[in-house]
């Protein structure tokens, strides 16, 4: 498992460089966003060497169908394949400013000096509390507590992002794996 979400893998297969073409050509329906009722899990673009694809969602919405580019070169009797798999964009930005709002929430309390209790408060008002004990409960009073719900509110778009584009990236990589014959990967 990647620990980003994204992917670059080389592959090798027996077939030239106008057969993979083909076979890639025949086995995605044509880009144009009304592809739920397709009979090809894949959508995309094939030009010069090189093809774009994207796995249809036949129901339901997934953000994290990784975009996969591919750019074909001759690798001797066969061909070997450049392959790239990145999220959309939109989801990356997304992920990120989800992430900085969490560590906003995060980290405000700390820079507050709000956070006092009321009767803490009143307690250092006694005349009967001095000197240590009286600094040690202002101290008490004006300092936060570690908030570890907040912290793994930073995480969560980050997991979500990550294992999700896994989970798909190897849905993609076994298809592409058996429409070419894959001889390895790196």
């Amino acid at each position: 498992m990647n620990l980003l979400p994204f992917e670059n893998i080389e592959c090798t297969t027996a077939f030239s460089t106008t057969v993979v073409k083909e076979i890639v050509a025949n086995n995605i329906a044509h880009i144009s966003g009304l592809n739920k009722t397709s009979i090809y899990d894949y959508e995309g673009i094939v030009e010069n060497n090189s093809f774009k694809i994207r796995r249809i969602l036949k129901s339901g919405i997934n953000s994290f169908i990784p975009t996969v580019r591919g750019i074909i070169s001759k690798n001797g009797t066969g061909s070997r394949i450049e392959l790239k798999l990145r999220l959309h964009k939109g989801i990356y930005i997304f992920t990120i400013i989800i992430s900085v709002f969490a560590l906003a929430l995060f980290i405000m309390p700390y820079f507050s000096s709000s956070s006092y209790d009321p009767q803490l408060h009143d307690l250092l008002d006694n005349d009967l509390i001095e000197g240590s004990l009286k600094q040690d409960l202002a101290y008490i009073n004006h300092s936060v507590q570690f908030d570890w719900m907040g912290l793994i509110f930073i995480f969560i778009p980050y997991l979500m992002a990550t294992v999700g584009f896994n989970l798909e990236a190897e849905r993609v990589k076994y298809k592409l794996k058996s429409i070419l014959k894959i001889k390895n990967n790196k």
